[in-house]
């Protein structure tokens, strides 16, 4: 399959960006790419294909409804870096997760307001998140990978247990066993 559709986007096919766009009427005079939202991350909800969250590096979080055509930002009354880690419930679209100034944030309204979670042993550590993934079968487990290990919850967020120590990067479950984490 990867060949024929190598074969069908060949080297003249052109690529079209879709945003998300951060309009800043002053990023030109200190960005080299005035208006990019340079996105960190993005998922796309699996109970409504036309949902997609992203994650940028200085813009906070952007919503589409529309598969990318518009975007809308989420957290803009929200001072954050970068949000590399977000994850969207695989049963609910109006539930997501994303990591921004060493904090998990949740919304279950589709990103109208945002609350951080976690219990106060995981949220007195700062915790630098590269990524957080959702159980494919309960969306009541969640992983996430952070400068200080591997962290697991049952409880959709507000309580979290480190299972490892250690800086990780990235979360993959194993294609057919979902007791193999990688």
């Amino acid at each position: 399959r990867s060949l024929q559709l190598k074969a069908e986007k060949g080297p003249t096919s052109a690529w079209l960006g879709v945003g998300p766009f951060d309009f800043d009427k002053e990023a030109e005079s200190r960005s080299y790419a005035a208006g990019s939202a340079h996105v960190y991350g993005i998922e796309q909800a699996m109970s409504n294909t036309n949902v997609l969250f992203a994650g940028t590096a200085t813009a906070g979080v952007w919503k589409t409804i529309d598969k990318g055509e518009n975007w809308t930002l989420m957290t803009a009354n929200m001072v954050l870096n970068g949000v590399f880690a977000l994850e969207i419930d695989h049963t609910d679209e109006n539930t997501v997760y994303f990591e921004g100034n060493d904090k998990i944030y949740k919304t279950t309204d589709g990103g109208t307001t945002w609350n951080q979670i976690g219990d106060a042993t995981f949220t007195s550590v700062s915790q630098n998140v590269k990524d957080i993934v959702m159980h494919p079968t309960n969306n009541q487990v969640l992983f996430l990978s952070s400068n200080n290990g591997l962290y697991r919850t049952g409880d959709a967020g507000d309580n979290w247990t480190q299972i490892l120590a250690g800086n990780f990067q990235e979360i993959e479950f194993h294609p057919t066993d979902l007791d193999i984490i990688y």
